[in-house]
């Protein structure tokens, strides 16, 4: 996982998160290729509290 942090505005930071997600299960690596967007939906729900969450994503 990797972090950034760069200036956007004057009192804005916008805040960039990698993630690498490594299966080595066999079940597991067919789940990650069938249903790629529940990982990063699941993952964006684990870091952002509900207050920085913006409506429709």
């Amino acid at each position: 996982m990797r972090d950034r942090f760069t200036e956007a505005g004057p009192e804005m930071t916008l805040w960039v998160s990698e993630s690498e997600y490594r299966f080595s299960g066999l079940l597991m690596r067919l789940v990650g290729l069938v249903m790629p967007g529940a990982f990063r939906k699941q993952s964006q729900q684990l870091l952002l509290p509900d207050r920085w969450r913006m409506p429709g994503n």
